[in-house]
């Protein structure tokens, strides 16, 4: 990790108070219950109820996917980047997923933001990912799925999902946008996995 990327995941973590947060031995249950930063309709568009902007990007083996090909399964997109701790932390759990969820009318999709071929590389090289890692190369994709108020104190836009995990339902439509929340991460995905069996539980 370089020295501009570290103190930005700093900048973001102070954003979200986590700089002051407790020590370890002196959290209480709730510090630890892992918790996320959720996109609402007054940070502004893209916000739950929205119809998910629609991509084409490249998997690790070389095919386009299209957001709009996997219609009529629910979708979670996982934003991620090799030099970031927190997407390294989720990885493994990221990559159980498709067996937990074997069987249902869902899709996983990774989508690696803004690096070169060779952050790519270093990403699918860490965990093997059972299922497609789009890799948006420029960042435009991951910027279509930030709105404008979400996680303001961060200022390069692209890095404000990393770590984070958008729910679509059958229909294409958001049903929640999960951003790190850097002081109690949820790196097991509890909080997008609660979400996602709501999504199915509806049958939309």
């Amino acid at each position: 990790m370089n020295q501009l990327h570290l103190a930005l995941i700093l900048a973001a973590a102070a954003a979200l108070g986590s700089c002051a947060s407790a020590s370890a031995d002196q959290r209480t249950p709730a510090d630890l219950t892992p918790a996320t930063i959720d996109v609402t309709e007054a940070m502004g568009s893209p916000h739950p109820g929205d119809l998910a902007p629609d991509f084409t990007l490249t998997d690790q083996h070389g095919a386009p996917l299209s957001l709009s090909s996997l219609r009529g399964n629910a979708v979670v997109l996982s934003f991620v980047a090799s030099w970031c701790p927190y997407s390294a932390a989720e990885q493994q759990h990221l990559a159980t997923l498709p067996t937990q969820y074997q069987g249902k009318p869902v899709r996983f999709v990774i989508v690696d933001v803004q690096e070169g071929d060779a952050g790519y590389r270093k990403y699918l090289e860490r965990v093997v990912m059972p299922m497609p890692v789009v890799h948006d190369a420029d960042g435009k994709v991951t910027e279509s799925f930030v709105a404008p108020g979400a996680q303001p104190g961060v200022k390069r836009r692209t890095e404000v999902p990393i770590a984070g995990h958008v729910v679509i339902d059958a229909n294409g439509v958001i049903r929640a946008i999960h951003m790190a929340n850097l002081n109690r991460f949820d790196a097991e995905l509890t909080i997008t996995r609660a979400t996602l069996d709501r999504v199915l539980a509806e049958g939309t």
